[in-house]
């Protein structure tokens, strides 16, 4: 079952909203220079740094100046966070539809060593051909997509697998050089 439409909804209007969100982050983060430092990452969901940059105002000022380069990023953090909570990856795309909703962390569940998920990579690359996008990956694996993504990079890191794009969709594809 697909997360509520009331999820996508609600989805919608926060990311339609980010270049609002980003505005009021910089104008929260500018308060700081008024005294009332941390209001900018309270609005974007760190309220345990919102703590500490409220009670030393700023990291004494340090900090709160250093903000201003750093808030787009909290800005689309708070984004991904919202994203996951409601169920949703990358571009709206419904995570584990399945799950009525809820995220659902697979890596939690998943009892596989990092050998034999890695085995599992392998396995499927040889059934498209030595060639592996992270979706296929995903799909063939059953582990999430951050997990595939990292085991596939760190792959790549060690020379196992070439990063390429595909020729006609443009998207990143694995290429296992030995299969």
């Amino acid at each position: 079952m697909l997360p509520s439409s009331i999820s996508k909804e609600r989805l919608k209007t926060e990311l339609a909203g980010r270049e609002n969100r980003l505005r009021n982050s910089y104008l929260l983060c500018a308060l700081g220079f008024f005294g009332v430092c941390g209001a900018h990452r309270f609005y974007n969901g760190k309220f345990a740094t919102g703590v500490l940059w409220f009670l030393t105002w700023g990291l004494l000022g340090v900090g709160q100046v250093a903000d201003v380069f750093f808030v787009p990023n909290m800005v689309d953090e708070y984004e991904v966070r919202l994203r996951r909570k409601l169920g949703f990856g990358a571009g709206s795309i419904p995570l584990n539809a399945g799950q009525a909703g809820a995220v659902y962390d697979r890596a939690s569940s998943d009892t596989r060593s990092k050998d034999e998920k890695i085995v599992a990579l392998i396995e499927a690359a040889q059934r498209h051909n030595g060639m592996l996008s992270v979706t296929q990956a995903v799909l063939e694996t059953r582990m999430g997509f951050d997990e595939v993504e990292s085991l596939l990079r760190e792959l790549a890191r060690s020379e196992y697998v070439e990063m390429a794009n595909d020729m006609n969709t443009g998207s990143i594809v694995y290429h296992f050089i030995e299969i």
